[in-house]
């Protein structure tokens, strides 16, 4: 409010918050005129003015996004108010405006998480991060194949937690319910991962003797053999000249002599 030289008062309402979410109103109270009222609603940032009696008084109302009713009153102090005599009729006072709603509750915010303790036992713990839980909530614990191993009912105040021991199971478990994200934890952490074996792999080389025949070598880079093989010495017709058994340790390599007029041949494993 500021004063002008007439000695009317100007008032300005400004919107230094967000945009009004609703219209509020305004009431110019003068001494000498009939009260009037108007309307506004202001973006962030805008304002407006009017100019009353330097003696008016104007009482504010309007909302926001928190509050759902906020009352002001300016007095305007560019004239003297005016003496009130015994017969003069007083304002009738303005009504108290009602308080704010208690702001509700926070809700329940549940988090749940799972640990491996041995092999065959695991424990699930579910905690409330929000507000009290008004009601209770269900979980249920259970195996790949969507058997449950256990379930239950919970409650918990705000800050409280509910842990959930798994006893008996050796694999994959799942702790679900209602109100949390469900979590999965396996019970074989003390159950060693054994690497899958090799397969045995045999390779076959051979070389020309000057004295004649041949001289064969086979090695296995895998894993031993479990059983003894059968190989064969053809020539380039396909007929057997020589054959007999193996078997090789992993890393293991056997040389077969070979004698016979000169000729192409060829060694056969059943893994070549």
């Amino acid at each position: 409010m500021r004063c002008l030289p007439d000695l009317r008062a100007r008032f300005t309402i400004l919107n230094n918050g967000g945009d009004m979410p609703s219209p509020g109103q305004y009431t110019v109270v003068e001494p000498s005129s009939p009260d009037r009222t108007e309307s506004f609603q202001l973006a962030a940032g805008e304002s407006i003015d009017f100019d009353a009696a330097g003696n008016a008084r104007i009482d504010l109302t309007y909302a926001t996004r928190s509050l759902p009713f906020v009352f002001l009153t300016v007095q305007g102090r560019c004239l003297p108010l005016p003496t009130v005599t015994a017969t003069a009729t007083s304002t009738p006072d303005q009504p108290t405006p009602p308080p704010p709603p208690p702001p509700p509750p926070p809700a329940p915010s549940l988090q749940a998480a799972g640990v491996c303790n041995m092999t065959g036992s695991a424990s699930f713990t579910i905690t409330n991060s929000g507000g009290d839980m008004p009601q209770q909530s269900s979980y249920t614990v259970t195996n790949p194949a969507g058997g449950t191993l256990t379930s239950g009912n919970f409650q918990l105040a705000a800050g409280d937690s509910i842990t959930i021991p798994v006893t008996g199971f050796n694999g994959d478990i799942t702790l679900s319910g209602p109100d949390f994200a469900p979590v999965t934890v396996s019970t074989l952490c003390g159950v060693p991962v054994q690497p899958s074996p090799r397969p045995p792999s045999l390779t076959g080389t051979g070389v020309c003797l000057e004295a004649g025949g041949a001289s064969f070598t086979v090695s296995n880079s895998g894993s031993a053999m479990t059983s003894a093989q059968t190989y064969t010495i053809t020539d380039e017709d396909g007929n057997v000249l020589q054959s007999g058994t193996l078997q090789l340790g992993a890393g293991e390599s056997i040389t077969i002599p070979f004698t016979a007029p000169r000729a192409a041949t060829t060694l056969k494993t059943p893994n070549q």
